[in-house]
Formats: structure tokens, sequence, C-alpha cells
């Protein structure tokens, strides 16, 4: 007697389902040690249908990875896009939001972030996500120094914006892996990031 067939799952079930399986294994796993038939286990799935949406688990990492970055990059657009806030409340929102993103999805970024230099595909995708970051702030910069908001003179903008975004990424992944106990409090890092930003871009102290 034949084996049942299973079940077909609907069209974007199974890449959603590879998706979330990624997500958990990269909880204990290295995107190293990581494998196509550990992704295949966990998420239940054929390896026929794993190639009918990725190429290789690093397009599965890179795949998730994009949909993470996306709710950073929502998460900062209270500084970035700064209407109504003042630069201190949108500051803060930007920091706590995109913080918030990296104690959720931590183990996402994390394995991006530390393998980036030793893969091509994951260097441009972290590359590039930086670098819109630092154009998003340069441009902030310039915006808030024109308007009368920041001083007028200062650092380079794009110099500026380079070392406060790659200061945050450092800060959130050195939170996010428990590394440094000095910024294992959630608060404690938004309090600091804020007071940087607002000194080197605002010269203004902390709100107390």
């Amino acid at each position: 007697m034949p084996a049942p067939r299973r079940a077909r799952r609907p069209d974007g079930e199974v890449r959603a389902a590879l998706l979330t399986a990624a997500e958990h294994l990269l909880h204990r796993s290295a995107i190293a040690d990581l494998t196509v038939g550990d992704l295949l286990r966990e998420a239940g799935v054929s390896r026929a249908s794993f190639y009918f949406y990725f190429a290789s688990k690093h397009d599965v990492v890179i795949a998730l990875a994009e949909e993470v970055i996306g709710k950073v990059e929502e998460a900062a657009a209270p500084w970035l896009k700064r209407s109504d806030l003042t630069p201190a409340e949108a500051l803060r929102a930007a920091t706590r939001g995109s913080l918030e993103v990296w104690e959720r999805h931590g183990p996402v970024l994390r394995a991006v972030a530390e393998s980036w230099h030793s893969s091509p595909e994951l260097g441009d995708l972290w590359g590039g996500f930086v670098s819109r970051f630092v154009a998003a702030a340069r441009d902030q910069v310039a915006r808030e120094r024109e308007e009368g908001l920041a001083p007028p003179r200062g650092p380079d903008p794009a110099a500026l914006a380079a070392a406060l975004i790659w200061m945050n990424e450092r800060v959130f992944y050195l939170h996010a892996s428990a590394s440094e106990p000095a910024l294992a409090d959630g608060d404690t890092v938004v309090d600091v990031l804020v007071a940087i930003w607002l000194g080197a871009v605002y010269a203004e102290p902390a709100p107390t």
C-alpha cells in the first residue's frame, strides 16, 4: 500500500516556515554550522520544496535578515524622518525602537554581524544596510543644521553619521549578545546613546 502523500502547503507557506526555522536555529547555531538538512528538519519541508524557494542556506539567512533589517529601518524613522517630535524625543524613540528589534531578533542580526566579513553575500547585505543608515543620518544632520536646530558648524556630516551609526551597531550587538556587562540594561543603553547623539549632533547635554 503506498504511503500517504503529505498535503501540499499553500504558496508562500514553505518559504515562511523556512525563515522561521532559520531564526530558531540561529539561537543555537552560527551560520557556518547551519546546514540545509537542519533547515529541512526544523521546517518540516522537503528538499525539493527548499530549492524551489532558495538556492542555499545563505539565501535563507539573507531573506530573513532583510525582513529584520526592514524592521530596524522602520524603528529608526522617528529621528531619520523627524517632524513633530523634539530632537531628544525623536532620538529616544528611534533608539528604543531599534534596540527592541535587536532584542527580539538578536540571533539573526548577531549572526549576520559576525559573518559578513566571511561571505560576499552577507557582506553586501550588511554593508548596504549600514550604508543606507549612514546616508540617511548624514542627510538628517544636514537638515537639522539648515533648520537651525543643530549648530551650523561641526564635523563633516558624512563622517559624523558614519561614526555614530557604527557606534550604534556595536552597542546594539554587545547588548544583544550579552557580552558587555555595562551594556546589559536596555534603559541604560538608550540613555547613553541618546546622550552621545544629542552632544554630537546638537551640542546639547542629555535631558535629566
